[in-house]
């Protein structure tokens, strides 16, 4: 009996190893791109060109419904990697001569020292090889929603489906009688995630949609886009007077600090199984107006020679603090250690820092 479950134990550990080299493709998404202010809702859905001619002109025969169609595709596509998740690469400074002061520009969660490098989840396409458009759909309604027929003709069921709504008011978007739950951010992860993100991510959506598959909607952005999120290398991803194309009619960057400009950012993941998707889905603008990001760390190693108290508890910490990362990856994935262990990293020449 022993000798079965250690070859059952040896079985799925191999096979965590192969779908971790070899995974299976990532479910499709859905990207739904909304603008609401007062009553007047806007939602920008890709959509094949096969599709495209179809789709408007159903949208365009229903009354109190304006449809409009543009190729600015990749404007989708960099808000939502301006919004994904991201992986952040801090330099530890040297613990001598490191002193906290308390800075106000220092995210949440984000653990002392020099941010040198950020990773977003997904970056916008060099050139797209689908041959898509934009179907721009506007109507106007007492409640915020979107419509059935949207979700119906444009939802992909076997995948998530991310809400990014850009609102006048401010105050994060949920789904009308369904909070969502924050998805994980601000854990310190081994540095190879940074060269194995996506599929580290994709393993993380998979275990939340497993044990929370009831709720099934999860938080993964909340912020003012009039200012800087932190944002290093994916404020270039982003240019916010763009976003009059996605119906954000109100907003104009040239008086930035004008109440009436407000724009907020809300992002949303749904999954497929969720019970909210088959039906006109009820949105509303929340009191929560606590900013939220999905970030994670990782901390390149001091290597100075400098002596001192500090230097000597840094150096002692070191061993606990990778094993405190190895962990928290295989709580967030599922990953066995011994699967987290044969991540690799590229060989750099990395100089020291003094």
């Amino acid at each position: 009996m022993k000798l079965i479950a250690v070859m059952i134990l040896l079985a799925s550990s191999v096979a965590v190893v192969l779908a971790v080299q070899n995974p299976s493709p990532a479910n499709s998404q859905t990207i739904i791109v909304i603008a609401h202010s007062e009553k007047t809702t806007t939602v920008n859905v890709q959509v094949p060109m096969i599709r495209a001619e179809k789709e408007y002109q159903y949208f365009a025969d229903l009354p109190g419904v304006s449809v409009a169609m543009q190729q600015n595709v990749n404007l989708i596509d960099s808000l939502n990697s301006y919004s994904s998740p991201r992986f952040i690469d801090v330099q530890d400074e040297n613990p001598c001569t490191y002193v906290h002061d308390g800075s106000l520009g220092m995210p949440p969660g984000r653990p002392p020292g020099i941010a040198t490098k950020e990773i977003p989840l997904l970056l916008p396409p060099k050139e797209r090889t689908d041959n898509s458009t934009v179907l721009r759909i506007s109507y106007q309604s007492e409640e915020f929603t979107i419509r059935k027929d949207i979700l119906d003709r444009f939802v992909d069921r076997t995948g998530d489906v991310i809400l990014l709504v850009l609102t006048r008011k401010r105050g994060q978007v949920e789904v009308r009688g369904a909070q969502a739950i924050k998805y994980p951010s601000t854990h310190e992860l081994p540095k190879s995630v940074a060269f194995h993100f996506p599929r580290v991510i994709d393993a993380i959506n998979r275990r939340l949609a497993e044990k929370n598959s009831e709720t099934g909607i999860f938080l993964e952005y909340f912020w003012d886009m009039r200012w800087c999120d932190y944002c290093m290398e994916t404020q270039r991803l982003f240019e916010l007077e763009s976003v009059k194309e996605l119906g954000v009619f109100w907003y104009d960057q040239r008086v930035p600090n004008n109440p009436g400009v407000e724009l907020y950012l809300t992002r949303l993941r749904i999954t497929p199984n969720s019970t909210r998707l088959q039906q006109e889905m009820m949105l509303e603008v929340n009191e929560r107006a606590e900013y939220y990001q999905v970030r994670f760390y990782s901390r390149s190693d001091w290597t100075g020679n400098d002596k001192c108290e500090a230097a000597k508890t840094y150096i002692a910490e070191q061993s606990k603090r990778r094993a405190d990362e190895i962990r928290t990856l295989s709580e967030l994935t599922g990953w066995p250690a011994e699967v987290i262990h044969a991540l690799k990293i590229p060989q750099v020449n990395v100089p020291k820092n003094e």
